[in-house]
């Protein structure tokens, strides 16, 4: 089933560049946020935490389209910073049992499936088999934990009637924080 629109106010696009300097893109869901920053968890062998490992500057972007015709986007800028073993498994303790299972199932992230779907399903109920014991606590895998994005910049759009959208950015300069309207 399909949720309604606004169902994931917390998906964020993160856009990341490697070595290689070729920009790559996704969705991810955006667990936390405060002063210290934007906090992910994902599969460290995945490709974005490849590409954050060789180049930790990184772009979260969020849009909303709103009833109403509203439509608001924040884009932030910044670095990323792998978080403390201890942070990653207390996140990884309050996720679903399931969610658990399947992030030792997916051990090789982003690597291509010669099995297909089939290899996928395999994989998840070998994982299920490994842990079948409910009894017993799911252990946080060493190939995943989470990533903390140090904001540098961060733009608040927001659109506007005959495209005269609103732009306000602010940019960290050294510890301060300087506010400036941009053209739309």
């Amino acid at each position: 089933m399909l949720k309604k629109k606004g169902d994931e106010p917390n998906a964020v696009t993160l856009s990341t560049c490697g070595k290689d300097l070729k920009p790559s893109s996704r969705v991810i869901l955006l667990k936390s946020f405060s002063d210290d920053g934007f906090v992910f968890f994902t599969n460290y062998n995945s490709k974005k935490s490849r590409d954050l490992m060789e180049n930790p500057n990184c772009c979260l972007n969020f849009y909303w389209n709103l009833p109403g015709g509203l439509v608001k986007s924040v884009r932030i800028e910044g670095s990323a910073v792998k978080l403390s073993e201890k942070l990653s498994i207390d996140y990884f303790k309050t996720r679903p049992r399931e969610s658990q299972i399947g992030a030792w199932a997916s051990a090789h992230q982003s690597s291509v499936l010669k099995g297909g779907r089939e290899e996928m399903m395999s994989n998840l109920e070998t994982a299920r088999n490994m842990f079948a014991n409910e009894s017993i606590d799911i252990p946080k895998p060493d190939f995943w934990g989470g990533y903390n994005i140090n904001p540098t910049k961060i733009e608040f759009w927001q659109g506007g009637f005959g495209r005269m959208h609103d732009r306000l950015v602010y940019s960290k300069d050294s510890e301060e924080w300087i506010l400036e309207r941009f053209s739309p």
